[in-house]
Parts: C-alpha cells; structure tokens; sequence
C-alpha cells in the first residue's frame, strides 16, 4: 500500500512494565486528531495476539478526552511469550491502527540487594534496596517475601519503579 500521512496521533501505554502468565494487563489508549482536539466518542476495537495465535478482542468507546482503557487477562500457559496488542480506532471519517509488544515475563528473574551502608547489622533496623531484572537487563515488575533458614517471613517485598524497591528488616 502506499504511505498515508497518520490523521491521528495515538498513544498505546502499558500500566505495568511486565507482565507474567495469568495476570490481569491494563494498557491505557488515547488518540488525537493531527490538527489538534480528542477523538472523542470513537469506536476502539482491541486484539491480543500472543505466540501467533487470537487469545481476546474486545471493544470500547474512547472518553471526551479521547481515551480508553483496555484490559485482559493473560492465559495461565504460555509457550513463547510473544505477544501484541493491536487497537483500531475509528471515527466513522478516518480509522487507524496502533500496536504494541506486550511486555510478558516468562524467564528467570535477577534480583540484586543493596544494604544501605553497606552491610546488614545485626539485632537493628535494616534498610535494604533492590532491583529486579529479566534475564536481558530489562527492568521488570516482582512481588514477593523474605524468608529467614525457617520459612518465617521477615519482610514483604515489591517493586515501586523501574524494577527497584526497598524494605525494612531487623
């Protein structure tokens, strides 16, 4: 096909950075008309394709302000974990296409401390921070305990921004 100037100027926007098997994704959506102003009340219809196959569609209608959101939940088994999701939007004049790759974490997750100071004292209040990183250096999204010898949990943790957090421990 020949090259069309894009009449909207479209904004596909994962809520997460990542996202693992069985989990709820929320992607926010907005277009605006090149000339400027909200495409406002247009039809939005989304696919998820995930490792070549149509796992959700679904439909809705963008605000006033020309926004939408979309949410799915990811299937509970997934081989490759190549996904995308592809939202059309039209406004009974013009009707375009945005995709975007879908963030999916399936591999082995790094997780490096960092005691604040330095090093961990013992019988005090510990601050200790983190970061979370897929096998490729990709900052991701966890969630999880800390466990003493044990099994006693000593520390919730999870990420806040970016694949770091923080967290206090005695």
């Amino acid at each position: 096909r020949s090259y069309r100037v894009p009449r909207f100027k479209k904004k596909l926007e994962f809520r997460k950075r990542s996202y693992g098997q069985g989990e709820q994704v929320e992607a926010d959506f907005s277009a605006l008309h090149a000339e400027g102003g909200p495409v406002a009340n247009a039809a939005v219809q989304a696919t998820v394709t995930l490792d070549g196959e149509v796992v959700s569609q679904m439909s809705a209608v963008t605000s006033s302000s020309g926004e939408a959101v979309l949410a799915f939940t990811l299937p509970k088994v997934i081989r490759e974990g190549n996904g995308q999701l592809s939202v059309v939007v039209d406004d009974n004049a013009t009707r375009e296409t945005e995709s975007k790759t879908i963030p999916i974490q399936l591999g082995r997750v790094v997780v490096d401390f960092y005691p604040e100071g330095g090093s961990l004292v013992d019988g005090l209040e510990n601050r200790v921070y983190f970061t979370a990183r897929d096998t490729l250096g990709n900052p991701i999204d966890v969630a999880g305990e800390i466990q003493d010898r044990s099994g006693l949990s000593i520390a919730t943790v999870e990420t806040t921004r970016d694949g770091m957090g923080r967290f206090k421990m005695v």
